[in-house]
């Protein structure tokens, strides 16, 4: 039997006319019928940068590099150009969990149920 679908994710709202998957599987790259180069992290499907590198569709991309040195993500478009947009490391590592949320604001609720108590 095929895999289930185990995530979804929306890349944009314009259709994805062009993907890749880092060679390390951590970084998924769409290109989109605006133009618009979206990055995501692959493990969770989190949009991590959204761009607009080019004025017609992408017509095809490739993802260079790893999540340790950091990305190329290397753009062709609709409106005859290329274009080379440097990923940095640092981009993958700002990353809010949904269990990190959940801890900040159960910790508020303490903080603010102890203040209740107090008065």
């Amino acid at each position: 039997a095929p895999p289930a679908v185990s995530a979804y994710a929306r890349a944009s709202r314009s259709p994805v006319t062009a993907l890749d998957v880092s060679s390390d599987g951590a970084l998924v790259a769409a290109g989109t019928a605006e133009g618009e180069l979206v990055l995501m992290q692959a493990r969770t499907l989190q949009r991590l940068v959204q761009l607009n590198p080019h004025e017609l569709f992408v017509t095809s991309l490739l993802v260079s590099g790893s999540e340790a040195n950091g990305f190329t993500v290397l753009t062709c478009s609709g409106d005859n150009s290329c274009h080379a947009t440097p990923v940095p490391k640092y981009v993958l590592q700002f990353k809010f969990p949904a269990e990190l949320i959940l801890a900040v604001a159960a910790a508020v609720v303490a903080v603010l149920l102890g203040l209740l108590l107090l008065l």
